[in-house]
């Protein structure tokens, strides 16, 4: 702070040491009476001095900035008229006390109004552009400042969310997943021990690869590969279940536990009691880095498939803040069946 104010005071010297070499240049040029025009510089610096810092720290703060331009235009030009009236009357002393009434002994230029208005408004003017520069850059830093600390915000904020959404959705997934294992338990079926295989490789993705932003695509595809294969194992000959993955993942990444609403919202809303036979179908495609995920699922008659849950209320949450502008979610349903269609462009988030 001491150093900034040091800067301060020498820049202040400095504007007028070149203050008084240009009033030096002006008024005492074509004049062999160099005593004359240091004691007129020495009175009439000061008047700059004055009328500069008038300006700077009384009219801009109190009129300019507050865009009271009538009256800073008003006190603004009564103030040069009072300046150049001290001025003028400045020269007049010298001539009187100095030259005693000889024209021939006297610097012109001391009483040239014209030129000492324009010597005067010129050091004025440099004076008051520097102050208008400083306060715009320091207008310009602090905006860039509070636009910095507010995308920091934003993002902390956004950061929050969605761990609340992902910490949402995990029990959510886990209840449903559950309940489907306590079911086959209580029959004592073979299949248990490799459900709960595909449990734990769920789990062991959920707890240990999702605290990433980003994660394989990979490993989010083998995730619900392991979901769809507990459904089966839990349907099977009793619903018709259709998995198909085209396309390779390669490198590509995504954010984790995208893929889980739609999915799981399939097996929720497809498989109910007053359906014999249900149908489910889902298809995975990359291609180029555009991901899709497309569910179909039958539905009964009389039951709509739409869904205020948890599961996809977070999911178009996560979609808007991670992929804005970059996916597109369509739901469809008619009468026997319900269509959900996620497509991502995975190469427009990697690029960011």
């Amino acid at each position: 702070m001491r150093r900034n104010a040091i800067i301060r005071i020498a820049l202040h010297v400095l504007f007028w040491f070149l203050s008084l070499s240009f009033f030096w240049l002006i008024f005492s040029r074509n004049t062999g009476d160099r005593v004359n025009s240091a004691i007129f510089i020495a009175l009439l610096s000061p008047l700059a001095i004055i009328t500069t810092y008038y300006f700077n720290y009384y009219l801009i703060p109190r009129f300019l900035i507050p865009r009271k331009y009538f009256r800073f235009g008003w006190y603004g030009a009564l103030f040069a008229v009072v300046a150049l009236w001290i001025g003028s009357m400045g020269g007049i002393f010298i001539w009187l006390w100095r030259a005693r009434c000889d024209m021939d002994a006297v610097n012109r230029n001391m009483i040239d109004l014209p030129m000492l208005l324009a010597a005067l408004f010129f050091v004025v003017m440099m004076g008051i552009s520097a102050k208008l520069i400083r306060i715009n850059l320091q207008t310009q830093n602090q905006k860039e400042k509070a636009e910095k600390e507010k995308v920091m915000l934003d993002n902390q904020l956004k950061i929050n969310e969605l761990k609340l959404l992902k910490e949402q959705l995990n029990p959510h997934f886990l209840f449903n997943t559950l309940n489907n294992l306590y079911g086959l338990a209580l029959e004592k079926s073979d299949k248990t021990p490799e459900l709960v295989m595909h449990l734990s490789k769920i789990l062991d993705y959920m707890l240990y690869r999702t605290n990433e932003e980003m994660v394989p695509l990979k490993q989010e595809v083998e995730m619900i590969e392991h979901y769809v294969s507990i459904e089966k194992h839990r349907f099977e000959n009793l619903h018709s279940i259709n998995y198909k993955l085209k396309g390779k993942t390669g490198d590509l990444k995504i954010a984790p536990l995208l893929l889980l609403p739609l999915v799981e919202n399939c097996f929720k809303h497809g498989i109910r009691k007053s359906v014999k036979h249900s149908t489910i179908e889902i298809f995975l495609q990359i291609e180029k880095g555009n991901f899709t995920l497309e569910t179909k699922n039958s539905i009964s008659e009389n039951i709509s498939n739409e869904c205020g849950g948890i599961g996809l209320s977070n999911l178009k949450k996560r979609l808007e803040m991670i992929y804005p502008g970059a996916f597109r979610l369509m739901k469809k349903q008619d009468k026997n069946y319900y269509l959900s269609k996620l497509e991502i462009d995975l190469n427009e988030r990697e690029e960011v």
